[in-house]
């Protein structure tokens, strides 16, 4: 079939693109750079796929997904595993549509996989929940004493593959309260955080922590400097290769 060329901006065009290329062309997949080794942009022909089995060393939603997609475009198996989980939506949106999807913790690793994907997906309807990350910067702001009398969240995105961030703020002493309200939908958490001011002090995050709070690092830095004691964080490399240095 006819190729295509798949490019970005210079913010795109810095980001290494080997993590998708490579497992896609070890399953049969025709893809080429055309400027540099790694980086868009990326001449990419249609062409039936093998099943797909690759072990990042990275948890990464995007590369997981694009895998995923491409398993189902191709309607081959698809058997992924990350060191640690990464944010989970495809899959649970997925199983919502009537994808097969299993996941589970294996000894080293997480693995992700669907054996029959099928023909079509079917459809449904989706009631997007407020996001987590833009949450942050508010959950920030309270904590910090910058609103009086505290501050109520309604309807945010609780999946626990995105709120590392409450899990280490309340570590450090944060007063925040967590009600999950209204079920879940196509599998996703949704709640209520009632946010105080409070004293907090310094903590250690660790790698694991790292892929359910990677878009929150720049806020916690913020906090971190208000708290008492030294904060450190570690695992946090990739930070620095997303749509901009978050370090």
């Amino acid at each position: 079939s006819k190729g295509i060329i798949v490019t970005g901006d210079n913010s795109l065009k810095s980001r290494p693109m080997d993590r998708i290329v490579d497992p896609l062309t070890v399953a049969g997949g025709q893809l080429e750079y055309l400027e540099s080794v790694g980086r868009l942009p990326i001449s990419v022909t249609g062409k039936s796929l093998r099943p797909i089995r690759h072990h990042s060393p990275i948890a990464s939603a995007q590369v997981k997904s694009a895998l995923i997609f491409a398993s189902l475009v191709s309607r081959r198996p698809v058997t992924l595993s990350e060191p640690i989980q990464s944010r989970d939506h495809t899959e649970r949106m997925l199983s919502g549509m009537g994808v097969n999807v299993t996941a589970k913790k294996n000894d080293d690793c997480w693995e992700i996989k669907i054996d029959n994907p099928p023909c079509s997906l079917d459809p449904f309807e989706i009631d997007i929940p407020g996001d987590f990350s833009s949450a942050a910067f508010f959950i920030g702001l309270a904590v910090l004493g910058g609103v009086q009398d505290g501050l109520a969240i309604e309807n945010v995105g609780l999946n626990s593959t995105r709120t590392g961030l409450l899990n280490v703020l309340c570590r450090m002493g944060a007063r925040i309260r967590i009600e999950e309200t209204n079920g879940k939908h196509l599998g996703e958490s949704r709640g209520f955080l009632e946010i105080s001011a409070s004293e907090l002090s310094g903590t250690q995050v660790h790698a694991e922590e790292v892929p359910a709070m990677i878009d929150e690092f720049p806020i916690l830095a913020v906090i971190a400097s208000r708290a008492t004691g030294v904060t450190s964080i570690r695992g946090a490399k990739e930070l620095r290769l997303k749509e901009s240095d978050r370090i």
